[in-house]
């Protein structure tokens, strides 16, 4: 089951199309991550998700139920922290999480020992008893965090979930949200910043100028990237001769003094050439390629589509 699904979902600002027929699909379960650069719509979808503002057309399924139709006690099964949260700066980070806990009517027995853990877990105790306007962005935006799964929802919705987090908060937020989702909780996020989110991500979206340009499991994503083969030679002359060599063979290539990165459909057919001419590198390894690399890439090759 998906849950959350949405058909032709669009939506307009007077002639400005904010969305245009996006059609998303989130397994139960999974952690999808949704990428577009600042401006794309991603909080424009998150708020029609939560029906915190209308679409022109379309349709949104969560969990299974037309949001256009839900009763008010729906809404207990999701959570979310859109943009940015808001806390009381008077009161304490311990106080303002009670507080929150009472307005979800989680029972007493069990309010302070989960309140307790989820600041165990994001590096708050430390700060239990200081006051919010005392804190870091990074250290609100936990609490804002934990606000939006607190009374433990079937679907998380996170816009922008890693604003202000150092190295050590960003490990801490993904620890977390691993965790909720092998215990069946479904997380959607949205984000610009991609590096922190490869090591979590079981599915991914591609949000470009309000269309959603590719969805996809992500252990296929990674399958797809193209990884460039880097070759070390002795010297840059033989480096030389190798590009020169591929290049005969239709392989394309860029040389930097004694290493050649080859833009190789298959390893084989680069072997192949370069040992039928005798020239044999000392090294070969597959150059990474980061999921950020990979979504400009396809944002550039969208937008050049787009001007043909």
């Amino acid at each position: 089951m998906n849950a959350i699904e949405t058909t032709d979902l669009t939506k307009q600002y007077g002639g400005v199309t904010a969305l245009n027929q996006v059609n998303l699909q989130v397994p139960a379960g999974s952690i999808y991550g949704f990428i577009g650069l600042n401006g794309a719509g991603k909080t424009t979808t998150m708020r029609i998700l939560l029906n915190m503002i209308k679409a022109t057309s379309g349709s949104v399924h969560l969990l299974g139920e037309d949001v256009q139709h839900v009763k008010h006690d729906f809404w207990n099964k999701v959570g979310y922290l859109i943009e940015t949260p808001q806390s009381y700066s008077q009161l304490t980070t311990y106080e303002n999480l009670e507080l929150y806990a009472r307005l979800r009517e989680i029972p007493s027995g069990v309010r302070a020992d989960r309140i307790e853990q989820y600041m165990d877990e994001l590096g708050l105790t430390a700060y239990r008893n200081q006051r919010v306007r005392e804190l870091s962005l990074g250290n609100r935006q936990k609490i804002g965090l934990i606000k939006a799964l607190i009374h433990e929802p079937e679907l998380l919705l996170l816009d922008e979930p890693t604003n202000g987090l150092d190295p050590q908060g960003l490990n801490q937020v993904r620890l977390l949200l691993q965790k909720l989702a092998k215990k069946g909780t479904t997380v959607f996020l949205s984000s610009h910043i991609l590096a922190e989110m490869e090591q979590m991500l079981t599915h991914v979206g591609f949000l470009n100028h309000g269309r959603l340009i590719r969805q996809t499991d992500y252990q296929d994503f990674l399958g797809q990237r193209r990884q460039p083969l880097i070759a070390t030679f002795v010297t840059a002359d033989e480096a030389l001769r190798a590009q020169r060599v591929l290049s005969a063979s239709a392989i394309r290539s860029t040389c930097a003094d004694t290493t050649l990165t080859i833009q190789a459909p298959t390893s084989p057919k680069v072997i192949q050439a370069l040992v039928t001419q005798n020239v044999v590198p000392i090294s070969w390894q597959k150059k990474q390629i980061r999921l950020e690399d990979q979504f400009l890439a396809m944002l550039d090759s969208e937008d050049s589509n787009a001007h043909h």
